[in-house]
């Protein structure tokens, strides 16, 4: 019999950080779709920037932030483990957590990303009955849990959970390799994409000014943190290598992150600079025009867990590229809805650059099909309807 939680608390690493954050928003989104499905969520991330609110209600979710002896960076800004700060933030989030268990009455515990929070939550709810669910969303198993000393902690992490979720194939065949419960629902696109939010361009003209887009220029588009691991840098070099003696090609960067001046000290070496617009963070809200009005998603990334902007780019009716890491080949159907390259490979980028930027009907072809798929394999009804069944078992 399908049960269905009353309360929920989520322990995350990443939530919007002030009213209108760019940070974890698609947590936020899970939360008031829960809300608006009649589930109480309330919400216990750290408090990494002094100018966070320690307490807050937003559209009906309760955010409670710990603080720790945070030095005012995410965890992503760290090249390597920062032992000391991560024992205070263990130590005051499980104190966080436990006076949050003592005082709510929660039928659900959902811990997103398995190292840290999910450990922590782990710990956390010792003793106390409560089931656990903990979802894996790709930096957790593929980087920090890989590290040496942590992957026993992962291991022990993934196997107290009732159910785990994972949000790619490959992500998921790990989980379960490294001991993590499933059941047949918890492969979970994250929320999914917002196909109304989301739509190809009525008019594309519209669209470009929009967007800010000039002239007859082709655009090719990225959305992200700025950091080493999304190989904006291979992005660079291929750019350098294309031909742009019939059409103008822009490269549109949308995001920010601690590699913002090496790119753009990159750009000018490469002579591509011109070429080159750094748009900094936008919020979620004002993503939807540049995806409509780009020609091309790229994301050419070294590792990734999944990749929600590749939902946002098919559900707005764009081709993208992508490297066949983690999750992205399936979401980019290769020669379908996109093209897939090897990582580290700037030359095989700039080929399939090349190839789509220049036949405007195999764009259009790929761009119809990618919306089509999101349509009916994304949508963010289809990924929450699975979480809830993952609910349901966990509670059963």
């Amino acid at each position: 019999m399908n049960r269905s939680p009353k309360r929920v608390l989520f322990v995350t690493p990443t939530y919007p950080d002030r009213p209108g954050g760019v940070r974890g928003t698609f947590i936020k989104d899970l939360a008031d779709e829960l809300v608006r499905r009649g589930i109480a969520v309330d919400v216990l991330p750290p408090r990494i920037f002094e100018d966070s609110p320690a307490v807050e209600e937003t559209d009906g979710v309760n955010i409670t932030r710990f603080s720790f002896r945070s030095e005012q960076k995410i965890l992503a800004d760290y090249s390597s483990i920062p032992v000391k700060l991560m024992l205070s933030y263990m130590r005051c989030g499980i104190r966080a957590l436990r006076r949050a268990l003592r005082e709510g009455e929660y039928d659900i515990l959902h811990g997103h990303w398995a190292i840290p929070t999910g450990l922590m939550a782990a710990l956390g709810r010792r003793h106390r009955g409560i089931p656990l669910v903990i979802s894996t969303h790709g930096s957790d198993l593929l980087v920090w849990g890989m590290k040496p000393g942590l992957k026993s902690l992962l291991r022990w992490t993934l196997r107290q959970a009732q159910v785990c979720t994972a949000n790619s194939e490959p992500l998921l065949n790990l989980t379960t390799e490294l001991g993590g419960r499933t059941v047949p629902e918890s492969l979970i696109f994250e929320t999914g994409v917002d196909i109304a939010q989301f739509h190809p361009a009525s008019d594309i003209a519209e669209a470009r000014e929009a967007a800010g887009f000039e002239g007859t220029d082709l655009h090719v588009l990225f959305v992200g943190n700025l950091i080493g691991r999304k190989g904006i840098d291979l992005a660079l070099q291929a750019l350098s290598q294309l031909d742009t003696s019939e059409s103008r090609v822009k490269f549109i960067i949308v995001g920010g992150g601690k590699e913002r001046d090496a790119l753009g000290d990159q750009a000018e070496r490469l002579g591509v600079a011109s070429q080159v617009q750094f748009v900094g963070p936008l919020s979620h809200d004002q993503l939807p025009p540049y995806f409509r009005a780009c020609d091309v998603f790229l994301l050419p990334s070294r590792s990734e867990g999944m990749g929600i902007v590749l939902l946002e780019a098919a559900a707005s009716g764009k081709p993208a590229i992508g490297t066949s890491v983690g999750g992205i080949p399936t979401i980019i159907r290769s020669g379908e809805t996109g093209l897939i390259v090897p990582p580290e490979d700037s030359d095989a980028l700039a080929l399939a650059l090349a190839q789509l930027l220049r036949d405007k009907e195999m764009r259009l072809r790929m761009g119809q099909q990618a919306r089509q798929l999101a349509e009916r394999e994304y949508s963010r009804d289809a990924q929450v309807g699975k979480l809830l069944t993952v609910y349901s078992h966990a509670l059963s």
